[in-house]
């Protein structure tokens, strides 16, 4: 009588001879004590059932997954501190201008919205006001208003809107610190 092929309990791979699995390296069992094999969820599917005992010979031995199915996909890396970013986002709640000025709850603001028309009418009322001053500055005297023409207007307002600018910056850091703030707090809320 041949010899009876063993069946991998893991992979359902038979063989003759060897008392470990070609395929995934697990100990083999003649085919008459066999348990029926255990098929992973990331594998190919097993054949119906193992050959009976006594009858190996009418059945050719089972197949060998092909390359690469009998092992689990790569898990991904974990690296602490990162947080890809389409994974993390606070849930937006978009809400109209008038909603969010009137929202009593200060659940959302309204001035990162709102900081570009802000800086716009910060820089016409700059320039409104240096024009006033260069008006005031010839009804003194001709030679004072050219001078503050010239010299004084332009960089009192450029001073001015850099202060403007620097102040606006400031608003939207605070505002971008609330929202990696909250960010980083749903991702620990998750993971935790």
């Amino acid at each position: 009588m041949p010899d009876m092929p063993k069946i991998c309990p893991q992979c359902a791979h038979g063989q003759a001879e060897g008392d470990f699995c070609e395929v995934c390296g697990t100990r083999l069992q003649a085919a008459a004590q066999a348990a029926p094999p255990v098929q992973p969820a990331y594998s190919h599917p097993a054949p119906a059932a193992p050959p009976p005992a006594g009858a190996a010979a009418a059945y050719p031995p089972p197949v060998a997954p092909p390359a690469g199915t009998g092992t689990p996909p790569p898990r991904p890396q974990y690296t602490p501190g990162y947080y890809p970013p389409q994974a993390y986002q606070a849930p937006v709640a978009e809400r109209g201008f008038f909603a969010r000025l009137f929202d009593f709850s200060f659940e959302s603001f309204i001035t990162p919205t709102i900081i570009r028309v802000l800086f716009i009418i910060y820089i016409v009322a700059v320039g409104l006001g240096a024009l006033i001053a260069v008006i005031a500055a010839f009804t003194q005297s001709t030679l004072y208003g050219i001078l503050t023409l010239l010299v004084l207007a332009p960089i009192g307002a450029f001073l001015y809107i850099l202060m403007g600018r620097v102040w606006l910056e400031i608003i939207i850091i605070l505002f971008r610190i609330h929202d990696n703030t909250e960010q980083m707090a749903l991702a620990a809320k998750r993971q935790g």
